[in-house]
């Protein structure tokens, strides 16, 4: 058990928001755990000194700590792809994807499978910071959007693990050209990286070909709600 008489009232906040936060802290840097609980960089580092870490990495690593599973080269190659996601991805990197979102009118987020759980989230987010968003889950649904007249000031927004889904490169080859179309994908080598405007690949697509995991897409997405929410 902690003891926090020698606590001042900024890492008390502090070290009960961590507590709150559990294994999501896993997703999150420094300067976000900082946003989050409402204080300094300096009180997070102080915090996590006091109950016995030497710093953020450290207090990760005792969440997860590694186990001897049969994929442990494939998992400590996404950790590293995750970790870097994580503590490299900046706002100017984001700058471009941020202000797509800032300047579009109708924004159309388009997630099937495992990855409509991200799309949704997504969606709902920006909907909260007044951003008119569409959620489209699958191929017919995809097919509403062909009965609007599409603008340059309009955003499709496509979340595909593979990016290779054939309905979503039927529509995006119509859709060339009348509004903007960002993908955001696992695999470098997509196909819809062809008609789209914009793409970000978490390049992960071949580490995981095992278990598919979209960690990744969603820290991805975490970051760019994180920068646009706090623009």
């Amino acid at each position: 058990m902690v003891d926090l008489y020698n606590f001042t009232v900024s890492e008390k906040i502090c070290f009960s928001k961590i507590q709150q936060l559990e294994n999501n802290i896993l997703t999150m840097n420094l300067e976000d755990i900082a946003n989050y609980c409402s204080v300094s960089t300096a009180t997070i580092n102080r915090t996590l000194k006091k109950i016995g870490f030497k710093n953020l990495k450290d207090y990760k690593l005792s969440l997860n700590s590694p186990r001897n599973l049969t994929t442990q080269n494939t998992q400590t190659l996404l950790e590293k792809k995750i970790i870097s996601l994580i503590d490299t991805l900046t706002r100017n990197e984001l700058e471009i994807y941020i202000d797509l979102i800032s300047n579009s009118d109708t924004i159309y987020i388009v997630g099937f499978g495992l990855s409509t759980s991200i799309a949704l989230d997504f969606c709902l987010n920006l909907r909260k910071h007044n951003k008119n968003c569409v959620y489209i889950n699958d191929s017919d649904s995809l097919k509403i959007i062909n009965e609007k007249q599409l603008t340059s000031s309009d955003l499709i927004i496509y979340l595909s693990y593979s990016g290779n889904d054939s309905d979503m490169n039927l529509f995006a080859s119509i859709a060339k050209n009348k509004a903007y179309q960002f993908l955001i994908t696992s695999n470098p080598n997509a196909e819809l990286i062809k008609t789209c405007s914009h793409y970000f690949s978490t390049d992960n697509y071949m580490l995981t070909q095992s278990f598919n995991s979209r960690i990744p897409l969603s820290i991805f997405i975490y970051k760019i709600l994180n920068f646009y929410i706090y623009k």
